[in-house]
């Protein structure tokens, strides 16, 4: 069996972009045929992928020269978060391709998103979900994110996801 080429991130430049909008509407197409309404496909414009970086940042997750995951950080303040105070970057859009599910990029992906917003100095990440989505709501309380809310809607609910990124003292020593 021939080895995988180790996995890597990397922000997503101009360049790249395309291939973020890709790894989203592949994604889109897949959650449709399941009946899923959680994202639309064909509406991930490469204008609207471009706007994120305005207040953020794509990153790609590559194996070799693939790219095979995606997630977007912003910084901005979002108002589903109105009510909770903090500072925060706020993680959207994660999605691998179809043939890397289930593999772990996932988990690196948000790994790699809560590194870049330690690097800003931003003590929280935040991130919500279609509330219908009980697999991916199970991920990230398995990846360490508690449930802070859920906000519904006349035509849409959703769960608010929250993870505590500061290093925390190991407590007094034993003596």
């Amino acid at each position: 069996m021939a080895q995988q080429a180790p996995i890597h991130y990397s922000i997503a430049e101009a360049q790249t972009l395309p291939l973020v909008r890709d790894i989203l509407e592949e994604s889109a197409q897949w959650l449709a045929q399941r009946g899923s309404p959680q994202w639309e496909p064909g509406s991930f414009t490469p204008a609207v992928v471009a706007a994120w970086q305005t207040d953020g940042v794509s990153l790609l997750a590559w194996q070799g020269a693939r790219a095979i995951g995606t997630i977007t950080v912003g910084y901005a303040a979002d108002p589903l978060w109105a009510a909770l105070a903090g500072d925060a970057g706020y993680i959207y859009k994660i999605a691998v391709r179809r043939a890397v599910a289930g593999t772990g990029v996932s988990l690196g992906l948000l790994r790699a998103a809560e590194a870049h917003i330690v690097a800003r100095g931003k003590p929280l990440a935040r991130l919500d979900c279609w509330l219908g989505n009980t697999a991916l709501r199970a991920f990230y309380t398995a990846s360490g994110y508690d449930l802070v809310g859920t906000i519904t809607e006349e035509t849409w609910a959703c769960a608010l996801f929250q993870r505590d990124l500061t290093p925390h003292s190991p407590g007094p020593s034993p003596e």
